[in-house]
């Protein structure tokens, strides 16, 4: 176990269970003075358990200095194993390499999910707002659409639209807005799923098996 600690501002208790969310700031009081999008964590999190070991976060309250703990496990004598039988084709599937389009204005957010989702071995392009989205789109076949629904020069929605004619095309919307009419219009546009901000990375891949497994399901229905 490794443990660093400082003398800072330290980390009030009650923020513990969520400090490692995206965009977790705090509090309001701390944002102006130190700024940042508060990813760092997220992201160091994320790698720690891709390895198999643990992150954690301590802190007495306010001007009291906080901790973070990384726990590594321990490598035994190799074990002797019986040889397991290759995976199920669904496994094979839900874990194959993606063409995938990511569309978001927020940079610290597209940056992010692009090299989480390339780790995993998908092949990404991204795209910051409608028009280079469609410019990308007209030079490069995709599997999966990825967008937020708040462009700078229009919609995800007229995103999803204008590309739901590519074959088997599957749709993730990411969106501020969680009502079920913000749902609908979603799934009305084209989208298989909906994903209401601020969006982990388990969840979006989540819902990346998900669109994969049902189009799936369609082509066996097709066929």
């Amino acid at each position: 176990m490794i443990e660093v600690a400082d003398e800072g501002i330290g980390i009030e208790p009650e923020l513990l269970p969520r400090v490692f969310s995206m965009f977790e700031q705090g509090g309001p009081s701390t944002r102006p003075k130190f700024g940042g999008l508060r990813l760092g964590l997220t992201i160091s999190r994320s790698i720690v358990e891709q390895h198999g070991s643990h992150l954690g976060a301590s802190g007495e309250g306010h001007g009291r200095g906080a901790a973070l703990t990384l726990e590594l496990p321990v490598l035994g004598a190799p074990i002797s194993r019986p040889s397991l039988p290759p995976p199920t084709p669904d496994k094979r599937m839900s874990h194959r390499s993606l063409k995938i389009l990511m569309v978001e204005d927020n940079k610290d957010t597209l940056n992010y999910f692009s090299q989480m989702l390339m780790q995993r071995g998908h092949v990404v392009r991204t795209a910051s707002n409608l028009a280079m989205a469609l410019r990308v789109a007209s030079e490069t076949d995709f599997e999966v659409l990825i967008s937020d629904i708040e462009l700078p020069d229009g919609s995800g929605l007229e995103l999803m639209w204008k590309l739901r004619s590519k074959d088997a095309l599957k749709g993730i919307a990411l969106s501020g807005f969680g009502w079920s009419d913000d749902v609908e219009q979603s799934h009305c546009a084209g989208f298989s799923e909906h994903l209401t901000k601020p969006v982990e990375f388990r969840h979006l891949e989540e819902a990346i098996q998900r669109v994969m497994a049902s189009s799936r399901v369609e082509g066996l229905v097709k066929n």
